[in-house]
């Protein structure tokens, strides 16, 4: 913040901020900022009678402690669990050890660690190659790349 300077807010809005500014991967300042200049565009689009109606009818006490309880390690558990029960076929998600590696979850629990090569998934072998991959689309896999997409740096 080239120009800033320090302003104090309620610890109450500070905390508010903080728990939104997690999820929405903002820092704190960041937060307060947008949330000042969502205010400055309410506040010249609509009139002050309208502005009191909103503030009364978007407060909820209630909101930071369903936020903090919806991101907690239990929550993410139970979601997993209630949207595999739903699964009409595999799950994907990526892999925690390695975030160029695709895991594929079936119905009875088989995990399988892959890639996606030109659209299918492609299950990777213990060496880490892909099974059935094309001689090129090994090179590709091995790289953490499938066709068309550039590797992260």
């Amino acid at each position: 913040m080239k120009y800033g300077i320090p302003i104090r807010l309620s610890s109450n809005l500070a905390t508010q901020a903080r728990e939104v500014a997690d999820i929405a991967d903002r820092s704190l300042t960041e937060q307060v900022e947008h949330w000042a200049r969502l205010g400055q565009i309410v506040e010249a689009s609509v009139s002050s009678a309208t502005v009191t109606k909103l503030k009364a009818l978007s407060y909820d006490a209630a909101l930071p402690g369903l936020i903090a309880a919806a991101d907690s390690p239990t929550a993410r558990a139970e979601t997993a669990v209630a949207v595999r029960a739903r699964a009409k076929g595999s799950i994907y998600g990526v892999a925690v050890d390695d975030p160029d590696v695709i895991v594929r979850h079936e119905a009875d629990g088989t995990v399988t660690r892959g890639v996606f090569v030109n659209g299918s998934f492609v299950e990777q072998a213990a060496n880490g190659a892909a099974r059935g991959a094309t001689s090129s689309g090994r090179k590709l896999v091995r790289a953490g790349l499938s066709r068309g997409k550039k590797k992260r740096a």
